[in-house]
């Protein structure tokens, strides 16, 4: 034929598919719904178990290296150690001391006794104060410092104030106003060489360091007395006491005559006075006496 129908061309092209771009927004829900809806199937492994066992190990090691370094600066602080050193405190009285080592000497013996003794905390101050001066009857006070950033405790000691030197049969000895004997001269020679009123025992009184060797008031009296004559331009050069009688006998510019005073008064100064005059009305009659004045008697003067 010479026209015949033409059949219609099928385009062999294959259809390709080509997938839209990806919405971000739905992408991320889709991802958040997945996750979601997945079960969870992460598993711990032995390494992140033996990491959290080795972080609570660290905490509570460094707990524990705490309270011992707490512990550790606490010993160290409150802790006693070495030698107590002495300190002397300063006064008028230092003579009566003895040499320091002594003391200190004591007071590590002291310490020494008990381990309480070694801590600040429990340390026996108290004790040591009061055995340490019932030992050496010379110190008014021997008192513990412990200082904060040191092991070594202080041992502070205070002479205690002498009222006059009291020489007997038996030795010298320096008196306290207490009237008590704080020390003598074959514990402590420089007793001797202290400038103060020396007084001779002819009653035979019992002295011991740490006994009463004289009353309080016969102290005050003796003191007193020898005060008032110096106030009054006489000078004491030398003075006895008996107890026993309670007589006091003071001898003045060193004259040939004592003056006898009566202990039992309360103050030298009515006695005095009545000497003063007395002296007044012989020097006017141009009488000296030969053995004592007597004004032991209130308001009454008597001589030889």
């Amino acid at each position: 034929m010479l026209f015949s129908r033409k059949k219609p061309t099928i385009s062999r092209q294959r259809k390709i598919n080509v997938p839209l771009s990806p919405n971000p927004e739905n992408m991320a829900n889709q991802t958040r719904r997945s996750s979601l809806n997945r079960p969870n199937t992460i598993k711990k492994t032995p390494a992140m178990g033996s990491s959290s066992r080795l972080r609570a190990f660290l905490s509570r090691l460094g707990v524990l290296l705490l309270i011992i370094g707490l512990g550790l600066v606490l010993y160290f602080v409150t802790s006693l150690s070495g030698q107590p050193s002495v300190k002397v405190v300063p006064n008028d009285y230092q003579l009566l001391l003895r040499d320091p080592a002594i003391y200190q000497q004591y007071a590590d013996q002291f310490l020494g006794k008990s381990v309480f003794n070694k801590s600040k905390l429990t340390i026996n101050s108290k004790g040591l104060s009061r055995d340490m001066t019932k030992q050496y009857p010379e110190l008014a006070m021997a008192s513990v410092n412990l200082p904060l950033l040191s092991n070594r405790p202080v041992v502070n000691v205070e002479a205690a104030p002498v009222a006059l030197i009291l020489t007997s049969s038996s030795g010298v000895y320096a008196i306290g106003y207490n009237g008590k004997t704080l020390a003598s001269t074959d514990d402590i020679p420089s007793v001797r060489s202290m400038r103060l009123p020396k007084v001779g025992d002819s009653g035979g009184i019992n002295i011991a360091p740490g006994q009463q060797a004289l009353s309080s008031s016969n102290v005050h009296f003796i003191v007193n007395a020898i005060k008032i004559l110096e106030a009054k331009g006489f000078k004491a050069t030398s003075t006895n006491i008996n107890n026993a009688s309670s007589e006091l006998d003071i001898n003045i510019d060193a004259k040939p005559y004592i003056i006898k005073f009566n202990l039992q008064s309360d103050t030298p100064k009515e006695q005095v006075g009545t000497l003063l005059a007395t002296l007044k009305q012989l020097q006017k009659d141009n009488i000296e006496p030969t053995k004592y004045i007597d004004v032991r008697v209130s308001g009454r003067a008597y001589y030889q």
